[in-house]
C-alpha cells in the first residue's frame, strides 16, 4: 500500500525554488510529487517530461531548462534511475516513521499478550521492550509469540544471571502448569479422610473416589478443561471448590457386596478409609464391652 501523504517543508520548496520561473516552477513540483509516490524517477528526457506535465509545444524548453536547472536538482541513483536528495531524505525519515509506530503497535500488543499470560516482573518487561524484534513475527499465532516471549526470558536470565525463573507463574500460560496445581489440590484431597466422610455424607449413595476420579479423567485433567478455565476471568484456581461441583455431574455409585459393606476399590486411598472405619467400629465394640 502506498503512503497518501509525505512531509512537505515549506521553507525548503520556497528557498530552492525561488529563482524559477512559475513554469519550471510547476514541472518541478511534478517531478518531486512522482519521486515521493515512485520512490525514485525514469532517467530518460521523454518519460520525465510525461511526469512533469509538459506539453508538446513546451517540451523543447523542458529540455533546457533540464540541463540548466533539473540535471542539478536529481541525481543518478545506483539503479541509474533519478533522485532529488531533499525528496529521498524526507521519504527514509516517513518510512522510518511508520516503521516505528508499526513496531510500537505490534510490540505494545505482544506486551499486552505476555502480562496476560506470563505475569512477568517490571524489569522483565523493561528488557523485552528494548530487545524484541517483530517485523517478521505473526502476531496471530500465539505459539509464535509464546516461543518468541521463552527465548527472550531465557535472554534475559542469562544476561542477568540471577536464575530467577519463577517469573511464569501463571496457570494460563501452560498446561503442565495447570496440571501440577490441580494435581498437587486433587492428591491432598483423595487424601483426606476427613474430606471424603463429609462428601459421602452430603452425596448418599454416591462412590467420591470414583466420582472424583472420573471428573479428573475426563475433563479437568484433560486440555479441554484448561481451556474452559482459561475463559474465565480468575487469577486463581480454586481447585477443590471445583472437584466438589463436579461430583453430582460425575457420580459413581456405589457398589454394595453380600455384608452391605462398600465393595473394594482399586484406589489405595479408599483402602486407607475402609481401615479408619472398620478402627472406628472396633474402638466402638471395644467400648462397649469395657
Amino acid at each position: 500500500m502506498k503512503d497518501p501523504a509525505v512531509l512537505f517543508y515549506i521553507d525548503t520548496w520556497l528557498t530552492s525554488t525561488a529563482e524559477m520561473d512559475s513554469d519550471v516552477r510547476g514541472w518541478y513540483l511534478n517531478l518531486i510529487l512522482h519521486q515521493f509516490d515512485k520512490k525514485d524517477l525514469p532517467n530518460d528526457i521523454e518519460k520525465l517530461a510525461v511526469l512533469a506535465g509538459v506539453k508538446f509545444s513546451e517540451y523543447e524548453r523542458f529540455k533546457q531548462m533540464f540541463e540548466q536547472v533539473f540535471k542539478h536538482k536529481f541525481k543518478q541513483n545506483s539503479e541509474g534511475r533519478l533522485e532529488n536528495d531533499v525528496a529521498k531524505e524526507i521519504l527514509r525519515k516517513r518510512e522510518s516513521f511508520k516503521d516505528k509506530r508499526s513496531m510500537s503497535g505490534k510490540i505494545s500488543y505482544f506486551l499486552k499478550y505476555i502480562k496476560q499470560n506470563f505475569n512477568p516482573k517490571k524489569d522483565v518487561i523493561q528488557f523485552i521492550k528494548d530487545n524484541v524484534d517483530l517485523t517478521d513475527v505473526d502476531l496471530k499465532d500465539e505459539q509464535v509469540l509464546k516461543h518468541v516471549f521463552e527465548h527472550l526470558f531465557e535472554l534475559y536470565i542469562n544476561g542477568n544471571g540471577d536464575g530467577n525463573k519463577d517469573i511464569i507463574t501463571n496457570w494460563k500460560s501452560s498446561f503442565e502448569i495447570y496440571l501440577q496445581e490441580m494435581n498437587k489440590v486433587y492428591d491432598e484431597m483423595i487424601n483426606d479422610i476427613a474430606f471424603i466422610q463429609e462428601q459421602e455424607k452430603f452425596n448418599p449413595g454416591v462412590d467420591i473416589l470414583l466420582s472424583l476420579e472420573k471428573a479428573k479423567a475426563n475433563f479437568w485433567g484433560k486440555e479441554a478443561g484448561w481451556k474452559h478455565k482459561k475463559k474465565s476471568r480468575t487469577k486463581t484456581i480454586d481447585w477443590r471448590q471445583t472437584f466438589i461441583n463436579a461430583i453430582p455431574l460425575n457420580k459413581v455409585p456405589k457398589k454394595y457386596g453380600p455384608t452391605n459393606q462398600t465393595s473394594y476399590r482399586s484406589d489405595k486411598n479408599a483402602e486407607t478409609i475402609r481401615a479408619a472405619e472398620n478402627l472406628k467400629r472396633e474402638l466402638a465394640a471395644e467400648s462397649r464391652k469395657t
